[in-house]
């Protein structure tokens, strides 16, 4: 199968969607198929990548949003490239410039959409509501709800993460066929047994821990919709001085909770290690003693996953998205706040090194389901079913009476040219009272 993923975020970037598209890419590969990439970059040209299987499109980069860089859905140089890949299906991984110029090609080439929903989009208003007013809420809201709505319907299918994220779409009034698709990881990168020991250790070394140190360490982007507060208040309310929280990653409000660590008079045990490229993560799991969580914006939580496949038990906020990940006690613990979250981390630390130890084969077991292999197959499913309900899909262009009979003028979305089609009057009107 030929096959464009349609995507305004791709490496070297590093988030959640880049890496969901990375490891599609890979898999399907692995499988045979032909992928292309079609993306943006910081330029004014476009720029053919790995013997024209990245493309590139012109952007801009907005400093403010992590670097994302911006194009424009019109690339008038751009469709040329996308015919010559002769696509059998259009995978949009994204909802900005990129991803609506997917949607004109699929509808100018005749080519079937599956649109995956990566973003529980409702919880990042406060990035235009900084002063969070209700009234732009409530309207923030329901543009975008509005907004998923018209772009999954736009689809032949539609992808989500997990069950919460189905439900939410449901809720939108989204009528496109649903299908849930966890996203894989090559969980073979996140195996101890790869990872050079001296280098975990040296992590530790360089941040200063000792054998006697409690580290709790957090992965992602460093933003609101995050709630890093509630991990740095559990420090700042747990009695144990050898309990630390390192902070993993880059964003915007990093200075933000770097000030409320020290308001809470735990700038000691509260450290950031900045930006850290993607095939250093694994060590930066690896090199501590569990993980933690409190965001509820998650549309699978891919961060868990890593975590859990490193061996690490996992602290997160009640979420659907952990229903399938965390078992209390086994493979991780759930907190609603930060007394709770501090309440639980003297649980685990409580238990001895052995006893820990002994459970990190059951993290491991619970990141099974989630193999690259298996992501693929799910989604090649996914695309076969949609090529097979654009091909049988019609619509209707015209009624006309026609003496005892009835002329519908019938069009396929995959076919140039409108199909005349002739019924007997008496079967047409008992087909719409059976309808009724």
């Amino acid at each position: 199968m030929r096959i464009g993923l349609f995507t305004d975020a791709y490496l070297p970037d590093i988030n959640g969607v880049v890496s969901s598209v990375a490891t599609l890419k890979h898999a399907l590969e692995e499988l045979g198929n032909t992928v292309f990439i079609i993306t943006n970059h910081k330029g004014t040209k476009i720029v053919e990548d790995e013997d024209g299987h990245i493309l590139r499109l012109p952007g801009l980069e907005i400093k403010k949003f992590y670097g994302y860089k911006m194009s424009s859905p019109v690339q008038f140089s751009a469709d040329a490239y996308i015919e010559r890949m002769d696509l059998d299906v259009i995978h949009i991984q994204t909802e900005a410039g990129v991803g609506m110029f997917g949607r004109q090609m699929a509808k100018a080439l005749h080519i079937p959409i599956v649109y995956t929903y990566h973003t529980m989009y409702e919880d990042y208003t406060h990035y235009f509501n900084p002063l969070d007013f209700d009234s732009v809420e409530k309207l923030g809201k329901s543009v975008i709800r509005t907004f998923s709505r018209v772009m999954a319907n736009g689809s032949q299918a539609v992808i989500a993460p997990s069950e919460k994220t189905k439900q939410a779409l449901l809720q939108y009034g989204v009528i496109a066929p649903i299908y849930i698709v966890p996203t894989g990881l090559d969980l073979s990168e996140y195996d101890r047994k790869n990872l050079d020991e001296n280098r975990v250790q040296s992590i530790r070394e360089e941040l200063g821990f000792t054998s006697e140190d409690h580290v709790v360490v957090f992965v992602g982007r460093i933003a609101k919709e995050k709630a890093i507060e509630i991990p740095i208040e559990a420090i700042s309310k747990n009695a144990d001085p050898h309990l630390h929280l390192v902070i993993v990653g880059g964003g915007t409000d990093m200075e933000y909770y770097q000030d409320l660590a020290k308001k809470y008079n735990v700038s000691d045990r509260v450290h950031f290690t900045g930006k850290i490229p993607k095939e250093n993560i694994a060590y930066y799991y690896a090199a501590f003693d569990c993980f933690v969580s409190a965001s509820l914006s998650e549309t699978q939580g891919m961060t868990y996953i890593e975590a859990l496949a490193s061996g690490l038990l996992v602290f997160g906020r009640r979420d659907e998205v952990l229903k399938d990940l965390v078992d209390e006690g086994k493979s991780g613990y759930y907190f609603d706040d930060a007394n709770e979250l501090s309440q639980k981390w003297d649980i685990f630390f409580s238990k001895s090194k052995e006893e820990r130890d002994a459970l990190r084969a059951y993290c491991i077991s619970k990141t099974a389901p989630y193999t690259e292999s298996m992501f693929a197959h799910k989604a090649l499913s996914v695309y076969n079913q949609a090529i097979d309900d654009y091909k049988r899909a019609y619509h209707v262009e015209r009624i006309r009476m026609v003496d005892d009979f009835v002329r519908l003028t019938v069009m396929r979305d995959c076919d140039n040219e409108p199909v005349k089609i002739m019924i007997p009057t008496d079967d047409f009107f008992d087909s719409q009272r059976i309808q009724c």
